[in-house]
C-alpha cells in the first residue's frame, strides 16, 4: 500500500518536472520569434519588387523598389534595370524623395534612343533625376545619390 503511494507520487513528481521542461522549452522559444521578428520584417521589407516595366523591341528596362520608403515621410531606395531577355545589361540605383509615398510608374518617363535609354526619375519633393542605361552596359546619372 506504501509502496503504491510512494510510486503515485513519484510518477506525479516525474510529470512536474516534464511539464516544467516543456514551459521552460515553450518560453525559450517565444523568446527567440520575437527576437527574430523584426529581422524577417526587415528582411522581407528590403527585398526588391518590380513596379514597372517597360520594353522595346525585346530591350525591357524596369523600375524596382528596393524595400518601402522611410517612415513617415522620407525616401524610397530604387534601382532601373536595362534587360535583353533575362540577360541583365546594366542597372542603376537612385533614391526617390516622393513625400513617404510608394514608388509607382508615374515616378518615371523612358524614352528610347538607338544606343541607349533615357530614364527620368520623378518625385513630388525633388528635382527630376536622369538616368541613362546604354546597350553596351555603361550608365550615366546625375544622381547625388551614395549608395
Amino acid at each position: 500500500m506504501y509502496d503504491d503511494m510512494f510510486e503515485q507520487e513519484d510518477e506525479l513528481q516525474k510529470d512536474i518536472e516534464t511539464a516544467k521542461t516543456g514551459c521552460g522549452f515553450a518560453v525559450v522559444m517565444i523568446i527567440a520569434l520575437i527576437m527574430f521578428l523584426p529581422l524577417l520584417f526587415n528582411l522581407i521589407d528590403g527585398m526588391p519588387s518590380t513596379v514597372d516595366s517597360k520594353s522595346n523591341s525585346g530591350v525591357v528596362v524596369e523600375l524596382e523598389a528596393l524595400g518601402s520608403p522611410d517612415w513617415p515621410f522620407g525616401s524610397q531606395d530604387g534601382r532601373v534595370w536595362l534587360k535583353l531577355g533575362s540577360f541583365k545589361i546594366c542597372s542603376e540605383d537612385f533614391m526617390l524623395s516622393n513625400d513617404g509615398k510608394n514608388m509607382d510608374e508615374s515616378n518615371w518617363r523612358v524614352e528610347w534612343k538607338d544606343d541607349r535609354v533615357l530614364i527620368t526619375i520623378v518625385g513630388e519633393e525633388q528635382v527630376d533625376e536622369h538616368i541613362t542605361l546604354y546597350y553596351d552596359g555603361k550608365t550615366e546619372s546625375d544622381s547625388r545619390y551614395v549608395s
